[in-house]
């Protein structure tokens, strides 16, 4: 079992980064998350990497309370992570536009094979080489959980506008950012089946801890291949 992960700069975005990622174990317990910062908002790699160090704080809080069930765990992983974000939010005085990042999250179990995957905003997400969700927005204007914040809205509310899947049988997942949908190759051709296919499904490099961010660049400078948007990946390939 090997998990593997890779955030990018897109050729749209000159100065930062936006995405972020992250993955934990524990025990037979895996979490995976990618958070997109949104462009227009300010600072947006601050949101996206606040968001991160706040999932993976959370993460650790409580991971020793998980009891099999993955749903649950991720249910209680969020509202944690929606207290500290309204604590956050009210202690910095911040405004939505300064904590502006998508959520995309999987937590699940590599004995019993299910899990859970969770997107606010937007986002893709893969269960054993097929796209099973892909929240993509008009406009490219996401809900962020900020605005819940915002408005002062409890969780348990606030979780109505979760795009939420429950999964079984899992030995392949990965959780993406909307980058992925951006490839194109020189010739300004959509390549996106083609990325998704080598970064998604295919094992090549599997044992090499960088083995995403090296075929990122190999679909850079041998297939002449490259995302616009930022792009995080996080996957979980269970034989290698």
């Amino acid at each position: 079992m090997v998990i593997r992960k890779v955030s990018k700069r897109g050729m749209d975005h000159k100065d930062n980064c936006e995405d972020s990622s992250l993955f934990a174990v524990h025990n037979d317990l895996i979490f995976m998350g990618v958070f997109d910062g949104c462009s227009s908002g300010t600072d947006s790699h601050f949101a996206s990497i606040l968001f991160t160090k706040i999932f993976k704080k959370s993460f650790d809080t409580i991971k020793n309370l998980y009891g099999g069930d993955p749903v649950i765990f991720a249910n209680t992983l969020l509202n944690s992570v929606y207290k500290e974000l309204t604590n956050v939010f009210n202690v910095l005085s911040l405004s939505s536009i300064e904590m502006l990042s998508t959520i995309n999250i999987f937590v699940g179990d590599i004995k019993t094979k299910k899990g859970i995957s969770t997107i606010i905003g937007d986002g893709s997400f893969y269960v054993n080489g097929k796209k099973i969700i892909d929240i993509d927005p008009p406009g490219n204007a996401p809900f962020y959980i900020t605005y819940y914040i915002e408005k002062g809205i409890a969780y348990d509310k606030a979780m109505n506008g979760f795009f939420i899947n429950l999964v079984e049988n899992f030995n392949d997942v990965s959780v993406c950012s909307d980058g992925i949908n951006t490839y194109k190759n020189t010739s300004g051709i959509n390549a996106t089946e083609f990325a998704e296919e080598y970064l998604l499904r295919d094992k090549y490099l599997a044992k090499n801890k960088m083995m995403l961010n090296r075929k990122c660049n190999i679909l850079t400078k041998v297939n002449l291949m490259n995302h616009s948007d930022d792009l995080s990946v996080v996957r979980y390939i269970e034989e290698i």
